[in-house]
């Protein structure tokens, strides 16, 4: 019947609907599938105790393809670090990687408090920083995020900006 149905396609010139009509329908059978196996507990520690076992043989090839990722999406890893940690304080807001090109290219790549140009890769690579820290009640979204140098963003570390804006003598504008 299927078969029919590709010749008939053949012949009117659809068979590119029918191809993706039949790959959306595959799609949309293993996500009922897989929605339907996420409630099954056993079905979730056999896909953990699977997913263990080809990451102890295939160790290295593993490490290589997630060193490849962060180097490509390093922003990516930090944002999902930042939405876990702020998950975890209860905190809400978010941003994108392009939010933070936009605002590395506002602060016209140099770092927000020492001046110091930042790379987009290598030694000095840009830090993205909560300016009100998570841990003192800061948000995660784009209106707390500042672009900092390595160097000012671990000296800074969790302190409130007025404070350490007050420290090193900064003269820019203070939001709390």
């Amino acid at each position: 019947m299927a078969d029919f149905a590709m010749l008939i396609a053949v012949m009117t010139g659809l068979e590119d609907k029918v191809l993706k009509d039949k790959a959306l329908n595959i799609k949309l059978q293993k996500s009922i599938l897989y929605q339907k196996n996420k409630l099954n507990k056993e079905f979730l520690d056999a896909q953990r105790i699977r997913a263990a076992r080809y990451y102890i043989k295939n160790r290295e090839k593993v490490l290589e393809r997630q060193r490849i990722y962060d180097k490509i999406n390093g922003d990516k890893k930090v944002i999902r670090n930042h939405v876990r940690r702020a998950k975890q304080k209860g905190s809400f807001g978010n941003y994108t990687s392009i939010d933070i090109k936009v605002m590395i290219e506002a602060q016209g790549y140099q770092c927000l408090y020492c001046k110091i140009e930042l790379e987009m890769h290598g030694d000095n690579k840009y830090h993205i920083d909560h300016r009100m820290p998570l841990t003192l009640g800061g948000a995660n979204d784009i209106s707390n995020i500042q672009i900092l140098c390595p160097k000012c963003n671990m000296r800074k570390g969790r302190t409130c900006p007025d404070v350490y804006e007050k420290r090193i003598g900064y003269v820019g504008v203070v939001a709390c």
